[in-house]
């Protein structure tokens, strides 16, 4: 098999693509992990951060509900009334968009205790709206506060499993971006310290082929017609001491 012909111009070339092989693949990499910390970052606040609000909501809302239920009791106001049956249609419409987002964590539980809080809480509107406010406040501590404190003890729970996982989340967030950021720049130096040997293989081969004609040059200048140059590289010098030489 004929053995490559490695000329100058091809040494550069093939430095110069060892270069751009090791940058274009930094830069993929780069790329590639700027395309999942944007994935995982949109995940974190499109599910994690919208869940946490969403608990903290649902948590205030039960607590407002207390205090508006506690408040009709006493003074059977109508307008009281309806802002309750509001917070408790705000709380259903809250949880609603808790449910529907894909978690990590599970909300059996809380799902389980929810729907029993919902049941229950349609009774007890039942005798507010019949203005049966003794059989309402009993219902109200006997059945819907022991409820509602459960609730609310599941929810302290969820906010904070919630604040670990997105604290854990932006902990590898961090880390990932680093190593990405780090494993970037050794491919980059990588090219370019593999390329240095090409680089000065190519100088010192021509400054050493350049140094030999130069003194090829002066012999036959001094009438040493007969010398011939010790240049024996099998490249563009090489040629040019050949054509010397004959």
């Amino acid at each position: 098999m004929k053995p490559i012909r490695m000329t100058v111009t091809k040494r550069v070339a093939a430095g110069y693509l060892l270069v751009v092989i090791f940058t274009l693949t930094a830069i993929i990499y780069a790329l590639a992990s700027l395309h999942t910390q944007t994935t995982r970052s949109e995940k974190l606040v499109s599910v994690d951060f919208n869940a946490l609000n969403l608990s903290r909501s649902l948590r205030q809302n039960l607590l407002t509900q207390d205090r508006l239920e506690k408040q009709l009791l006493i003074l059977k106001d109508d307008e009281i009334q309806a802002l309750l049956s509001f917070r408790q249609q705000e709380a259903d419409a809250l949880w609603e968009d808790l449910a529907a987002l894909p978690l990590a964590l599970n909300l059996a539980a809380t799902s389980e205790a929810m729907a029993q809080y919902q049941k229950e809480r349609l009774q007890g509107n039942s005798l507010l709206e019949a203005e049966a406010w003794r059989d309402a406040a009993r219902f109200s501590s006997h059945t819907l506060a022991p409820l509602r404190s459960s609730l609310l003890d599941q929810f302290d729970t969820l906010i904070d499993q919630q604040e670990i996982a997105i604290d854990n989340s932006l902990s590898a967030f961090s880390e990932d971006s680093s190593r990405a950021y780090q494993v970037a720049v050794i491919l980059t130096f990588l090219g370019l310290f593999l390329s240095a040997p090409v680089a000065l293989t190519v100088i010192f081969s021509i400054h050493r082929s350049i140094k030999k004609l130069v003194q090829a040059t002066q012999a036959v200048a001094a009438g040493s017609f007969d010398h011939q140059p010790d240049i024996h590289a099998k490249d563009e010098f090489g040629d040019l001491a050949r054509e010397f030489a004959a």
